[in-house]
């Protein structure tokens, strides 16, 4: 681990010298947009570093993307994908409507570019979670509005609980949040909705929530491994479970869990890989140096 930090620490010192101290905010924009799979580190901090000035144009991609879906250019789509987790990373709420945009266009199966749609929807509740109003009560209305996808609602039901995890909202006050939905995802006979809201109420309280989550595992309506994961979570103490949340599903964070694979030469995979268990699409050779 040493060996890795201090080998990390010389590639972003080289590239620093590459790419300048400072970068103006345009000269940052321009680095992504042309980026391809792969991104100085060195641009992704700066741009941390300059997120006043540049959030306006990350939006401003974000909402263009939502609305064009695949119809944009390929900067375009670069310059969204990497706007909505650097914005979530921010937790901007303005990225909140733009995102449920998103969540209603994309396929989440279809494999853009950086597979930006397969990202989305595997953090969709974690970005929808730290980008929410601070009252909460909009993630509520959306796994109660039935004009939206069955996807879109589930992501909102697993946010629920992730906000009392990450401390924004009172745990009793999301139970009571959750509470709200069961009725209605009963209703939806949805495979994407029983089962975000069976995990979300085991883990945030799987005492409190002991007959509802009886009656998921008595219905047939669940997977085997999730049967399998709310049984074992109803024979652990309800806050270990809950304490385990924040490990499982950490906030938004561009620089976590960057291996030595996603890296080359003093520059990061865009999105790591390592984020998304089994996504093994920057893996292949050896990266070849760069040449002089």
């Amino acid at each position: 681990m040493m060996l890795f930090l201090v080998r990390l620490l010389g590639q972003i010192l080289r590239d620093d010298q590459a790419i300048g101290s400072i970068m103006t905010p345009e000269e940052i924009l321009h680095h992504i947009t042309e980026a391809g799979a792969w991104l100085p580190i060195t641009v992704v901090r700066q741009a941390f570093g300059q997120h006043e000035a540049l959030a306006p144009s990350f939006l401003d991609a974000v909402q263009l993307r939502a609305t064009a879906n695949h119809g944009q250019d390929i900067r375009a789509q670069r310059l969204a994908a990497f706007g909505v987790f650097f914005l979530a990373q921010r937790r901007d709420r303005r990225l909140f409507e733009p995102l449920i945009r998103l969540f209603e266009t994309a396929d989440h199966e279809h494999q853009d570019e950086w597979l930006f749609s397969i990202r989305l929807f595997f953090f969709g509740h974690r970005l929808l979670a730290g980008v929410c109003p601070l009252d909460g009560q909009k993630l509520g209305e959306l796994a109660l509005d039935d004009k939206l996808k069955p996807l879109t609602r589930s992501l909102a039901l697993c946010a629920i609980g992730l906000r009392a995890a990450y401390g924004d909202v009172a745990r009793a006050e999301a139970v009571r949040r959750l509470r709200a939905t069961y009725n209605a995802v009963r209703t939806l006979k949805s495979d994407w909705a029983d089962s975000c809201w069976a995990r979300t109420a085991a883990k945030l309280h799987s005492k409190e929530f002991e007959r509802e989550l009886q009656w998921f595992l008595a219905s047939g309506r669940l997977p085997l491994q999730c049967r399998q994961d709310i049984a074992g979570a109803m024979r652990t103490h309800p806050d270990a479970n809950f304490i385990s949340v924040i490990e499982l599903d950490p906030m938004v964070d561009l620089f976590s869990n960057v291996f030595p694979r996603d890296m080359r030469n003093g520059e990061v995979g865009l999105l790591p890989n390592g984020q998304i268990p089994g996504l093994e699409f920057y893996e292949g050779s050896e990266p070849s140096p760069k040449s002089n």
